[in-house]
């Protein structure tokens, strides 16, 4: 920062001279320091309040200046001519002495001089012209917040970070850290509009943007090449389509070492954050400007905070491209894990859905909801595997009056057989996708998502797929938090119809009705879709352990 006004830059340039002493002097002079920074901050904020942009000793000094160059500049004016030489041997091998040519000695010094003459008027121009400008408002903050940081107080949050002037260094070795979670759309007006204006934006925006996606990219830019940076997150960076930027920065600006996922767990003792039910990563990576995509890194999920079960993986760069060329979403897996997953995203899709969230806002529309009367609102709770409770775990059934419901679109889904499933489950739930068909007529709460079919049968097979083990067991390998979206939905493959899966969910669905046992049905349709996704026995073995 240039301080070309009244003794601010002097000041500003004290208070970093006192503090670089701070680590070299013996302690007892330590107090004698931290009184002088305090001092200091406090004469740069007094200045602060009556600084002019230029001052009259800044104009002082630029007059003595250009008299002192008009002084020089009279010395030069005569010319001081000397003759330029070269001795020869002649004919007989006499050394004899020949003129070339003449050259004046101070005309060089005399152009150099008429030149810096020149800029010193134009300055002193300048600074005549803004003499009574106040100092600009950027500077002036850029000041205060140099001075308001108190490095002896470290509890004092700071409003910036300058690593020259906070550690007099442009780039560090290695940045560890872990940045706030908080979505952009939750923060203040003012800085919502400020986010978007940050040079990390670009690495960081998509869906809904939270603040750790920015700390990625400014980690990076903060150290030196093959600097590490390793980060605490949401687990959301592993694979949501909100982080698709951010994956995408770090494997195209780094050398990724390690991700640590540790999933979101209903059990205090085993959350990293005890009073925080959330799913975090640590992120390791070394900065590259050379990017290579068969350099190995490792994934690793641990089953609680203390690191006593896990399971890990070695992936490439490469290998995160084969199976999610776009999203680059980096799973939760072992060895066997990853073949199934590369097995699945291989599959054709046969059998294309669009899911959507619920339409109706519990919160908006709380006020006008009625207990008897209206058309019938679906929650999550209400929705279980092949069937719906009328005593759901939370809340009660509940009607919204014909007059309240919204004329949107999405509403007009309600004249159809819609599958609902719960839009939140537990990471850690034995199932994550549970869903059934709910009668048409009926809305759907925001605490669930739907999936609306022209065709029944295609209905029922879809059904029947989705609420198997073998779609529940692919969709926890990347699904990292409870909110179940409709993104990860659609991102579902079903190859071929099957009717048989068709016909017994059909019976199922009646069964389920009457409350009647269900479990040889399931279990059919499971292996029916083993059978439709042509897994080997060892595999079948293999999802049925991690599914019982």
């Amino acid at each position: 920062m240039e301080l070309d006004f009244e003794g601010l830059g002097e000041k500003v340039n004290e208070l970093k001279n006192n503090r670089e002493k701070f680590f070299t002097v013996s302690s007892e002079n330590k107090r004698d320091l931290i009184q002088e920074d305090s001092d200091l901050r406090d004469e740069i904020f007094r200045r602060l309040l009556t600084s002019t942009r230029v001052s009259k000793e800044i104009i002082k000094r630029q007059e003595n200046e250009i008299r002192f160059l008009k002084k020089r500049q009279r010395e030069l004016k005569e010319e001081r001519w000397v003759d330029i030489t070269e001795s020869q041997n002649d004919l007989f091998g006499t050394k004899a002495t020949q003129s070339l040519f003449r050259k004046d000695l101070n005309a060089k010094q005399r152009k150099k001089v008429d030149r810096q003459l020149k800029e010193a008027e134009k300055k002193l121009q300048e600074y005549q012209k803004s003499r009574n400008e106040k100092l600009d408002e950027n500077v002036r903050e850029d000041i205060q917040k140099l001075a308001s940081w108190n490095p002896y107080k470290p509890n004092h949050p700071a409003e910036f970070f300058d690593p020259k002037w906070m550690f007099g260094v442009e780039k560090f070795d290695i940045v560890i850290g872990n940045p706030p979670y908080v979505q952009v759309r939750n923060t203040s007006e003012k800085l919502k509009k400020i986010y978007p204006k940050s040079k990390y934006y670009k690495y960081a925006k998509g869906g809904r943007l939270n603040l750790y996606q920015f700390f990625i990219p400014a980690s990076s830019f903060l150290v030196k090449e093959k600097g590490i940076v390793c980060l605490i997150t949401q687990n959301s960076i592993l694979s949501e389509d909100t982080a698709i930027n951010t994956r995408k920065f770090i494997f195209e600006n780094s050398k990724p070492i390690e991700f640590v996922s540790f999933p979101e767990r209903d059990n205090r003792q085993k959350r990293v954050f005890e009073g925080v039910k959330m799913s975090v990563a640590i992120s390791l990576f070394q900065k590259h400007s050379k990017i290579k995509e068969d350099n190995e890194f490792t994934v690793k999920t641990y089953e609680e905070r203390h690191m006593l079960n896990m399971f890990c993986i070695n992936l490439t760069k490469s290998d995160v491209r084969s199976v999610y060329p776009n999203k680059l979403i980096i799973p939760m897996a072992r060895k066997q894990t990853w073949r199934l997953l590369q097995k699945f995203h291989i599959i054709e899709n046969k059998i294309n859905f669009r899911a959507q969230a619920g339409e109706i806002d519990m919160s908006k529309y709380k006020k006008y909801f009625h207990k008897t009367t209206g058309i019938r609102v679906y929650t999550g709770a209400q929705i279980l595997r092949y069937k719906t409770t009328n005593t759901p775990s939370q809340g009660s059934v509940i009607y919204l009056p014909n007059n309240f419901v919204p004329q949107t679109p999405k509403t007009q889904a309600r004249f159809k057989n819609r599958i609902v499933l719960q839009r939140i489950t537990g990471v850690d739930s034995k199932r994550r996708l549970v869903m059934t068909i709910i009668p048409p007529n009926s809305l759907c709460a925001n605490s669930t998502n739907f999936i609306t079919f022209n065709n029944e049968e295609e209905q029922l097979f879809s059904l029947g797929v989705l609420n198997s083990k073998y779609i529940n067991f692919i969709f926890k390998i990347t699904s990292t938090n409870t909110n179940i979206t409709t993104t990860e939905l659609n991102n579902l493959k079903i190859p071929n119809y099957s009717e048989m899966i068709a016909n017994n969910v059909k019976k199922i669905l009646v069964k389920k009705s009457n409350n009647e046992d269900t479990t040889i049905l399931e279990k059919e349709v499971d292996k029916l879709v083993y059978e439709l996704y042509e897994l080997t026995d060892e595999e079948i073995e293999f999802i049925e352990k991690k599914t019982e």
